[in-house]
Parts: C-alpha cells; sequence; structure tokens
C-alpha cells in the first residue's frame, strides 16, 4: 500500500483540526487560560504547526500558549485577547492561516515531534504511539541526539 505525501497528510490533519475547532467553537467553547483537555491540545498543535509554539504538547492552555496565540491573533489581524475564541478558532484553522514570522521560530523552522522515551523524532505526532511528545525544531532534536524516523522519512 503506498502511503500519503507528507503535504496530503498535513492538509488532511488541517481539515480534521478546522472541523474539531469549528464544532467546538458552534457549541460556543471559549479556551483560555486555565483550560485544560483536548480542545486545548488540538490548538497546541494548531499554533505549533504554524510555529508560533514549540515544546511539550501538554493540553494545559497556560502562559506559553497563552503567548503563542496572542502572537497569533496580532500576525492574523485579530484583536489581541489571548482567548481562543470562535472567530479566533476560525481563523487559526483556515487553510491560510499567517504562520509565525521568521523571528519567532528557530533555527530553519521545520518542526518535529519528539517522544518523552525514544530517540527517533518525527513528522507525526502519532507515529509509534507517542504519548505527550514535545514539539520542537529539527535542529533541536539533533542536538537531543534524536535521529529520524524511518516511517517518517523513507
Amino acid at each position: 500500500m503506498r502511503s500519503l505525501p507528507r503535504s496530503a497528510l498535513a492538509l488532511i490533519l488541517a481539515i480534521l483540526l478546522a472541523l474539531s475547532a469549528c464544532c467546538a467553537a458552534a457549541e460556543g467553547e471559549v479556551l483560555a487560560r486555565g483550560a485544560s483537555g483536548e480542545a486545548v491540545e488540538e490548538l497546541q498543535v494548531r499554533l505549533m504547526e504554524l510555529g508560533y509554539l514549540s515544546g511539550k504538547l501538554d493540553g494545559q492552555f497556560g502562559t506559553l500558549t497563552e503567548e503563542a496565540l496572542l502572537a497569533f491573533q496580532a500576525e492574523a489581524g485579530l484583536e489581541e485577547t489571548g482567548i481562543a475564541d470562535a472567530e479566533t478558532l476560525e481563523a487559526l484553522m483556515a487553510p491560510d492561516a499567517p504562520e509565525a514570522p521568521e523571528e519567532l521560530r528557530a533555527g530553519s523552522g521545520e518542526m518535529v515531534w519528539i517522544p518523552r522515551t525514544g530517540h527517533r523524532y518525527h513528522s507525526n505526532k502519532d507515529c509509534s504511539g507517542m504519548k505527550q511528545p514535545s514539539y520542537v525544531t529539527i535542529e533541536e532534536a539533533v542536538r537531543q541526539g534524536f535521529t529520524p524516523c524511518k516511517k517518517c522519512y523513507s
């Protein structure tokens, strides 16, 4: 069986995240500091994909998530509240959502997932059943001794 190119997988993930966020927004869900759970994790994943957030994916809406969201809101021309309301979620999950400016990104800007245990970095956070992986630049992963996953980089 042939695998899909990474760009196709990224597009599918973006569409699924957008649908999830739209459902949350339709239900009137607002995410702010102190929130936690799957919706926050989805928010963090999207902020990471766009380059506004790096580090550990933990599902906790804390200072780093708030700062990343504020930076996104500024780039998207939205009111800078640090709160993921319906308007912010819609803009964030849009296929044409603005990526973080280069000065906010570290190194090449290519981001990868690293597991809490193991020694391989991944382009797909669901690869190898990782639990609470961190999202870091590829340079940081290599600096920490990680090597490419054969499934993700074949």
